[in-house]
């Protein structure tokens, strides 16, 4: 049901110029150093005094002015969320649905019927090395039998041949399904898969949907774009259909990424909403399980 009004919303932008989605950085803070973080790259790195996040009162009083305006879905992010729950939980009371993006070391209450995304970086050793903690064990403790969770798999140079490891694991969890994107950054940073790593990478997603099916919560054509990166010019992003709010609530440019080249983009947002707006079946498919919030 989610995934219908994801397309709907989209094309009523098209008609009232409402965004379909915001997306809101709702804490600049982190348990953890994660080396890939786009958060930690950007500009805003520096900004982590408390008096420059909005209080627990006025991020209700911007979530109730926003559903006022027609926008029905959210997405929260950080920083960490979960470090900032009583925000998380008025987002989930005031918009129609909400995607919460965790690291999963504190648990989303339960009463919180909405999507969940995980993030998973390959088996404990690499997932703790990129991570700058021992995490794993508590991570996957915490999503066990949890169907909100999807988990979601950032790829690059330094986790791109643990596709399969992490998949079983995280069938084993017992949890929704998994997602991949790959690392956006700059052209010239090490963690950007290029040439050969990047072809080892689509192959092995592309074997990867074959082999385990629904689980697999990104279609074929969404992994050829992350080679192609033709959907950069489509972003949605850049076209205004999501908005992005750092934790002062000023606007983060170009997109949820902050100040990254576009040319590096392997983002799912906009590799998604490429296809949904070209009314792929497959993807259509995937993007229903993916959003599907649990009764």
């Amino acid at each position: 049901m989610e995934f219908i009004w994801t397309v709907r919303r989209y094309f009523q932008f098209r008609v009232n110029g409402v965004p379909p989605s915001i997306n809101y950085d709702i804490t600049y803070r982190c348990q953890l150093n994660c080396e890939h973080c786009y958060f930690a790259r950007s500009w805003i790195k520096d900004r982590k005094d408390d008096e420059l996040e909005l209080t627990d009162e006025q991020w209700k009083r911007v979530f109730k002015k926003h559903y006022s305006m027609g926008i029905t879905n959210a997405s929260i992010t950080g920083g960490e969320p979960t470090l900032r729950m009583p925000v998380v939980e008025a987002a989930y009371d005031t918009f129609n649905s909400i995607q919460v993006a965790t690291n999963g070391i504190i648990p989303i209450p339960e009463r919180l019927k909405c999507v969940v995304w995980v993030s998973i970086d390959g088996g404990e050793e690499t997932h703790n090395r990129i991570r700058g903690a021992k995490c794993y064990q508590k991570i996957m403790r915490n999503i066990q039998d949890d169907k909100r969770i999807a988990i979601s798999m950032s790829l690059s140079t330094s986790n791109y041949k643990e596709i399969f490891p992490t998949i079983e694991a995280c069938l084993k969890a017992n949890i929704k399904g998994i997602f991949f994107l790959l690392y956006t950054g700059q052209t010239t940073d090490s963690l950007y898969l290029t040439g050969k790593q990047l072809d080892y990478t689509i192959k092995s997603l592309y074997h990867a949907i074959d082999e385990y099916g629904d689980f697999i919560l990104i279609s074929k054509r969404m992994v050829d774009l992350y080679k192609t990166k033709k959907h950069v010019k489509d972003c949605i992003f850049r076209k205004g259909l999501v908005q992005s709010f750092y934790p002062d609530m000023s606007r983060k440019l170009p997109c949820v990424m902050g100040p990254v080249d576009c040319r590096t983009c392997g983002c799912i947002v906009p590799v998604f909403m490429y296809w949904v707006k070209r009314l792929d079946i497959e993807t259509m498919l995937k993007g229903s399980k993916m959003l599907a919030t649990p009764v």
